[in-house]
C-alpha cells in the first residue's frame, strides 16, 4: 500500500512542477525559491534550475518509471519510524534529489541538511508534496545538524567534510560520496552531431556536477579546431557572469605564463592530464592508441563518475546523455536504494 502511494504522490508533484514550468513559473509556490537560489548562487541561472527542475519531472517523477523502479526491490514499501541522515550537496541544483527520492520510497523519514549553496529548492518542493497528502509532513525533516540516531546516512561533500562526519558519526553506516570528474573518449569518427551533444555533457550546469564532462581523451593528431563551432551550441544558454569571469581569468592567467591553450572564445582547451580543472577550463591529452586510452579511464576509475563515448565496455554513457542518469543510476556505482533495505 505505502509503495502505491508513494507512486501517486510522487507522481503528481512531478505534474505540478511540469505545470509550473509551463506557465513560466508565474504565481508559482516556485517561484521565490528560484529566484532566492539564483540569488544565493551565481551560478544557479533560472534556466539552470529549470534544466534540473524539467529534468526530474520527466526522469524521476514518472508514474511508469516509479513502478519499473519499485518492482526492483519488492521488500521496499514498509513505513519505518527510523530515520536517514542526508548531507547534500549543493554543486548543481538538486542534486540530493535522488537520495531523498530513495529514502522516502524506501519507507524512512529523512533528516536532511541541505548544502547553504543550494538551501531553497527541496524545501519548497516538499511543501508541495505535503499539501498533496499530510502523510510526508512527519517524514521530512530539514536540519542544520543531523542527530546520532539515525540508523544510517548519506554523505555527499568535499573531503574536510567527509571527514568531520566520518569521525562525528563514526558508529553510523553510511554511504560516502566525495567529488568525481567525467570524461569523453574520442576517437576521431564522432558525427557534427555526437560534438553537440558533448557540448551539453560539458558545459550544462557550468561543468559544476559530478557528472559533467571536463577531460577529453582524444586521438593523437587530432584537430582541436575542429572542436571548437560543435562544443559551442551551448553557449546561448551559459548566462553566469561568474562563468565568463572565470574563463577571462584563466585566459589572462595562461598568457601570462605563456603556457599553450585552445581559447574557445567562452572557454579554455588545455593539454593537461589532470582533473577536475578550474571552471571555465576543459583539459584534454593524447593518447596513441585505444588500449592506452582504456588504461587511462581504469587507472582514474576511482575518480570517475562517467566516462561518455561510443567505445563499449569502457564508455557507459551516450553523447548527450552525461546529465540525465536514470532512476537507476546511482552515484558512484553504489545501490543506494539496497543499501537502506539492510536496516530495520
Amino acid at each position: 500500500m505505502y509503495g502505491k502511494e508513494f507512486i501517486n504522490d510522487f507522481s503528481r508533484l512531478g505534474e505540478i512542477i511540469s505545470e509550473a514550468l509551463t506557465s513560466g513559473l508565474k504565481n508559482s509556490f516556485l517561484k521565490e525559491a528560484v529566484t532566492l537560489s539564483c540569488k544565493n548562487n551565481y551560478l544557479f541561472t533560472p534556466n539552470m534550475v529549470g534544466y534540473a527542475l524539467k529534468f526530474i519531472t520527466k526522469s524521476y517523477l514518472d508514474t511508469e518509471k516509479l513502478t519499473a523502479w519499485l518492482s526492483c526491490y519488492p521488500s521496499a514499501g514498509v513505513p519505518s519510524s527510523g530515520k536517514v541522515g542526508i548531507v547534500m550537496a549543493g554543486n548543481i541544483p538538486l542534486v540530493g534529489f535522488h537520495d531523498f527520492l530513495s529514502v522516502m520510497a524506501s519507507g524512512y523519514r529523512a533528516e536532511i541538511k541541505l548544502s547553504s549553496k543550494d538551501p531553497y529548492l527541496l524545501p519548497a518542493i516538499c511543501k508541495v508534496l505535503c499539501r498533496i497528502s499530510g502523510f510526508w509532513k512527519e517524514r521530512i525533516i530539514f536540519t542544520d545538524r543531523i542527530e546520532k540516531d539515525v540508523v544510517c546516512m548519506l554523505l555527499t561533500g568535499g573531503s574536510q567534510a567527509l571527514s568531520y562526519f566520518r569521525e562525528e558519526y563514526a558508529s553510523v553506516p553510511r554511504i560516502e560520496r566525495s567529488s568525481r570528474s567525467s570524461l569523453a573518449l574520442l576517437d576521431g569518427n564522432e558525427s557534427p552531431g555526437e560534438l553537440s551533444l558533448l557540448s551539453e555533457d560539458i558545459f550544462l550546469y557550468y561543468g559544476m556536477g559530478c557528472r559533467s564532462v571536463n577531460f577529453l581523451l582524444l586521438p593523437q593528431g587530432y584537430d582541436l579546431k575542429e572542436l571548437i563551432a560543435p562544443l559551442s551550441v551551448f553557449s546561448h544558454e551559459l548566462h553566469s557572469e561568474d562563468f565568463r569571469q572565470a574563463y577571462r581569468y584563466r585566459k589572462a592567467l595562461l598568457l601570462s605564463e605563456k603556457e599553450d591553450f585552445t581559447d574557445g572564445g567562452f572557454f579554455i582547451l588545455r593539454n593537461s592530464s589532470s582533473f577536475p580543472p578550474p571552471l571555465g577550463v576543459v583539459n584534454y591529452s593524447f593518447y596513441s592508441k585505444m588500449e592506452d586510452a582504456k588504461n587511462i579511464i581504469e587507472n582514474n576509475s576511482d575518480k570517475l563518475q562517467c566516462v561518455v563515448g561510443n567505445h563499449l565496455p569502457f564508455c557507459n554513457i551516450a553523447f548527450g546523455s552525461a546529465q540525465k542518469p536514470s532512476l537507476w543510476d546511482y552515484a558512484d556505482g553504489i545501490d543506494t536504494f539496497n543499501f537502506l533495505m539492510n536496516f530495520d
